[in-house]
């Protein structure tokens, strides 16, 4: 809605969305598109007042839970089939046009173990800060990885992927889903 003296707009967005392609939700806002795939189920609520894009971004506040389904993470593992999820789950608030996740993180779980991502995205500079931690499930640290950059090209300035990345909790007669294990 236009404000009285005509200058600027104060904006309300209450979205419910089901079932949302994330590699469609995140090329539509100009995030990289392969970083996350699966479906999302999304609620938010978000406010802000401005006169100019850069003052709408800037403003923005609010709040939104994001859950995904059956998905794939890329990190640094995209080159390997990335990292599958079977859920992850997520509260997060948006104070002036920064994203913080609610507590201690965006929390998911698959079938290599449990991760969490903390950090931020800046969406008034398109900047994200972002730590990503797998533990498979004997506790071994299987990933732990931060980004830090442009929404649409994050670099990994960090990186610690354990031998074996993946299927680290099978037995040692059981194939792994990228190959046999190593002998020991």
């Amino acid at each position: 809605a236009s404000k009285p003296d005509g200058k600027g707009a104060d904006l309300v967005l209450d979205l419910a969305a089901e079932g949302v392609s994330t590699t469609i939700l995140l090329g539509a806002i100009g995030a990289d598109p392969g970083a996350l795939a699966g479906l999302a189920n999304l609620e938010a609520r978000l406010l802000s007042g401005g006169d100019s894009l850069q003052t709408l971004v800037g403003n923005l506040e609010g709040t939104a839970e994001v859950v995904i389904t059956d998905g794939v993470l890329a990190g640094t593992l995209r080159e390997a089939g990335g990292i599958p999820i079977s859920r992850l789950g997520a509260s997060l608030a948006i104070d002036r046009g920064v994203v913080r996740p609610v507590g201690d993180g965006l929390h998911f779980a698959g079938p290599d173990g449990t991760g969490r991502i903390e950090g931020y995205a800046d969406l008034l500079a398109w900047m994200i800060d972002l730590d990503l931690a797998i533990e498979g499930y004997g506790g071994d640290t299987l990933v732990r990885q931060r980004f830090f950059g442009p929404l649409a090209t994050p670099e990994p300035i960090t990186s610690e992927v354990s031998s074996p990345p993946r299927g680290a909790t099978a037995s040692p007669d059981q194939p792994r889903p990228d190959g046999p294990l190593p002998e020991e």
